[in-house]
């Protein structure tokens, strides 16, 4: 199993694992409105990458 904190730090998101389990959330719930994969992770608020490794 990869470990996405181990290899990009705490806090780090993999936006393609986010985007699947968008459809599949829009799916399962049949959902008439999707929402933007994109507008629910910001990582603005994080700090520098190299702070946050493990």
């Amino acid at each position: 199993m990869r470990s996405t904190a181990r290899a990009n730090g705490l806090g780090s998101l993999d936006r393609g694992r986010l985007a699947d389990t968008t459809k599949l959330v829009v799916s399962a719930f049949n959902l008439k409105n999707p929402v933007d994969p994109a507008l629910l992770f910001n990582p603005i608020f994080l700090p520098p990458a190299a702070d946050r490794k493990i």
